[in-house]
């Protein structure tokens, strides 16, 4: 599909292309690791509500603080809160002047330790359950785009060329046979199951006879050597 674009009209209603802001954005995913104890859905919005109000002090004070002069041409910091059992995770995109900014982890593993709404929602997740804090950011970047004037929810499309584009339709349908291969994965605990029961048909053909008996051969044989497996 095409990339959607914005113009405006000048006096004589002629179409005129905004002109081009490039800009800078700090993005992020951190992941705090929690006991696996059930919290409840009122106390998981409450959770989401203290983490997200915590960091966007944070990322505002830490990242766009110090810029007084463009502090008014950055967005707001957005942050996205997710909440498992076993995980508590923020992702976040802030605005930045250049690519010289802290590493988020220490600020986080730090801003937990203090009284404040970060540290009272991990506690709400019982992290103090944990022998020790477990804190990883899988993925943390500053990424450059240039301003597009679209916004879709108050949040800022960035404008691409054809080539980007293309390139992000293709990462996202690797990212969609990757979920459906995993999906699939997820089935394979029944798979001796169905091995067995094929190898009992009547008029098994010879090919497929064979696939099952080596596969449940490889399911119930723990002695079997990586070099017989891979065979």
């Amino acid at each position: 599909a095409a990339f959607p674009s914005v113009w405006m009209l000048d006096k004589d209603a002629l179409r005129m292309q905004l002109p081009e802001i490039k800009r800078k954005s700090f993005v992020f995913r951190s992941v705090f690791g929690l006991p696996g104890i059930y919290v409840d859905p009122q106390t998981c919005s409450m959770i989401a509500i203290e983490v997200k109000a915590a960091v966007h002090t944070l990322m505002k004070r830490v990242y766009q603080g110090k810029i007084s002069g463009k502090a008014a041409l950055l967005d707001e910091p957005r942050l996205r809160i997710d909440h498992t059992a076993m995980e508590l995770t923020v992702c976040g995109i802030v605005d930045v002047a250049d690519n010289e900014v802290p590493e988020v982890t220490p600020l986080l593993s730090e801003e937990a330790k203090k009284d404040g709404p970060l540290q009272s929602a991990l506690d709400k997740c019982r992290i103090k359950l944990l022998k020790e804090f477990r804190l990883n950011t899988t993925y943390e970047e500053v990424v450059d785009w240039i301003s597009s004037g679209i916004y879709v929810d108050g949040i800022e499309i960035p404008s691409v060329d054809d080539e980007v584009l293309m390139k992000a339709h293709a990462e996202v349908r690797m990212v969609q046979s990757l979920k459906n291969m995993s999906a699939g994965l997820s089935r394979a605990s029944g798979l001796a199951k169905e091995l067995e029961a094929a190898s009992k048909l009547k008029n098994v053909p010879d090919t497929i006879a064979r696939l099952s008996s080596a596969c449940l051969s490889l399911f119930t044989d723990a002695k079997k050597t990586a070099k017989q497996i891979g065979g």
